[in-house]
């Protein structure tokens, strides 16, 4: 991360694995990271839909749905 700072494919990589490794307040910064630098991406948004739902942070589950449609 220290090469390529603004790197959102090194950003979401993060997300993942820390999802994969059920590290899921870390993925849920990442993810918070990914969405403010583009608001309009889709990719693994159903990775950080099951984080907030498992997380049961319904709010903010709910406030993706809303973006996201």
């Amino acid at each position: 991360m220290r090469s390529f700072p603004d790197s959102v494919y090194l950003k979401n990589q993060i997300a993942h694995g820390s999802y994969a490794s059920q590290e899921y307040d870390i993925a849920i910064d990442f993810f918070k990271m990914l969405l403010k630098i583009d608001p309009y991406r889709f990719e693994n948004l159903d990775l950080y839909s099951n984080i907030l739902y498992i997380k049961e942070n319904y709010g903010d589950l709910a406030n993706l749905a809303y973006n996201v449609f």
